[in-house]
């Protein structure tokens, strides 16, 4: 497994642009070769990004270039390059600017992006219909300026700066390649400049809601969105949902066009991402859009300090029980570092693979279950034991008072347990909390109350030869109490 861990918060940059870009690029260097490596060496100086999606209008070619500079052995701590394509939709904003929206691929699927994407856009143009591949938007560029000899870098840009596309032309491409199935995922601007809430024409407003449910993500940091596309704002989930197509999960990147913006979002308004660093482990925030997302400065897997187990190690081949005929050759095997999630952990396996074993070593050697005589207690099984996100023990079974702050209640003792409610009590020992008590006194008084209570409920549950209520309190016009007051009926 590449994340034996399991899910974990990472911090995400989804939108960022590298050199050579279509438009707008102002990254520093004499020359491409300069650009390229001072960016290289920006990426570098950043320790804590683990997903970039590397951005280009209508094209994949800086996402091509920059992974093959990471498959050269650069920007080694960026665990995953995932491809932005950004592309221009009409109609356009108050501010006449075309929709920005931004399709973000998996990697698997950039072979084939150019003959199941690329060609398949098209805009047409004084008679002329021209695709959405390097050499069409030059030509393109070429035919807008009348200038049929016009440089083809210049040409290039021109021709991305005119292309637009149909939204449901791009709707019927990304529907109907079954190539592409499972492998987009399609990110909307919020914003009123060039984003989709820009739009405030009310006859376009049913084709601004198609926009958003098109869109799997939306591209904000703004606290007011994150609310409101999560249903927790002005309209409810309900109608969100019947508005925008589902909940929506809100991501911001830096929109990095130089290299002072590269991996500084505004307003340190970083995305985390609690996922594997892979494409699958952001398709999971569609589904999980309040769980698995977080736009803040700080790692959210920091915001509550708690204990737990961070990994188990087995130096050794190890017999668990004393040798006996009851077992037969009963043991766990060598395992160098079995690195074990903060948030939850589940063990999985088939019947009889060692499951409930496993648990009940831990709970006997570090928990709060006592030796058992006929187990083997090994320093050779290692636990790591966090008593927050920095400070790391490490405890061998063996070891004398490695019992550790944590409550197991073996498998076959949860019903016990719960019958006969020490499951509490257990948790209080653990905390190091005393049984409630109050001063006697108190607790007299206390008697009397709920003897006086129980007495006034047997006089009024009195009846007559006929199985009547002698004292109905309704019929007596007696008061009922209500809250800290008495309300008479």
């Amino acid at each position: 497994m590449s994340f034996p861990s399991g899910s974990e918060w990472r911090k995400w940059n989804l939108h960022i642009h590298a050199p050579g870009t279509a438009l707008n690029d102002q990254f520093a260097g004499a020359d491409e070769a300069e650009k390229w490596e001072n960016y290289l060496a920006k990426l570098e100086s950043v320790s804590d990004v683990a997903v970039l999606g590397i951005t280009d209008y209508f094209s994949i070619a800086g996402y091509q270039k920059l992974k093959g500079f990471k498959d050269a052995g650069r920007i080694a701590k960026v665990a995953l390059l995932l491809p932005n394509v950004e592309l221009r939709i009409i109609p356009a904003t108050a501010a006449a600017h075309a929709i920005n929206l931004h399709v973000i691929f998996a990697p698997d699927v950039v072979p084939q992006l150019d003959s199941q994407f690329f060609q398949a856009l098209t805009f047409h143009f004084d008679g002329n219909d021209y695709r959405c591949t390097r050499a069409d938007l030059i030509q393109l560029g070429r035919a807008y300026a009348h200038d049929a000899g016009k440089d083809e870098e210049t040409a290039y840009r021109d021709g991305v700066n005119q292309f637009k596309v149909n939204l449901n032309q791009l709707r019927q491409t990304l529907k109907t390649s079954k190539i592409l199935q499972g492998k987009y995922l399609v990110a909307v601007p919020n914003g009123s400049n060039d984003g989709n809430s820009g739009i405030q024409d009310a006859s376009l407003a049913a084709q601004r809601q198609e926009i958003y449910r098109l869109a799997h993500i939306i591209f904000s940091g703004n606290p007011n969105d994150v609310k409101y596309f999560l249903g927790e704002s002005m309209d409810s989930p309900a109608q969100v949902v019947e508005k925008c197509g589902s909940l929506k999960p809100c991501v911001v990147g830096c929109d990095a066009h130089a290299l002072e913006a590269v991996c500084a979002p505004a307003q340190d308004r970083f995305t985390w991402i609690k996922a594997d660093p892979t494409f699958e482990g952001l398709r999971q925030i569609v589904f999980e859009p309040k769980e698995r997302v977080r736009i803040q400065l700080l790692n959210p897997a920091h915001e509550f300090a708690k204990p737990y187990f961070s990994g188990v190690t087995l130096k050794q081949d190890l017999v668990i029980f004393t040798p006996d005929d009851r077992y037969g050759n009963t043991r766990f095997g060598v395992c160098p570092m079995l690195p074990l999630n903060a948030d939850m952990v589940s063990i999985i396996g088939g019947r009889g693979t060692g499951k409930s074993c496993l648990v009940d070593y831990l709970g006997s050697a570090f928990g709060n279950q006592g030796r058992k005589s006929d187990v083997t207690y090994s320093d050779d099984f290692v636990v790591r034991f966090n008593k927050d996100a920095a400070n790391v023990d490490v405890h061998g079974a063996a070891a004398a008072g490695s019992e550790l702050p944590f409550v197991y209640i073996a498998q076959n003792e949860v019903k016990g347990k719960i019958t006969d409610g020490k499951v509490g009590a257990e948790i209080k020992r653990m905390l190091g909390l005393e049984e409630l008590s109050f001063d006697i006194g108190v607790e007299t008084r206390i008697s009397e109350i709920l003897g006086d209570v129980s007495g006034a409920e047997g006089f009024f549950q009195q009846k007559n030869e006929k199985g009547e209520l002698i004292y109905d309190k309704d019929a007596m016009g007696l008061p009922r109490f209500r809250g800290h007051g008495v309300e008479q009926i």
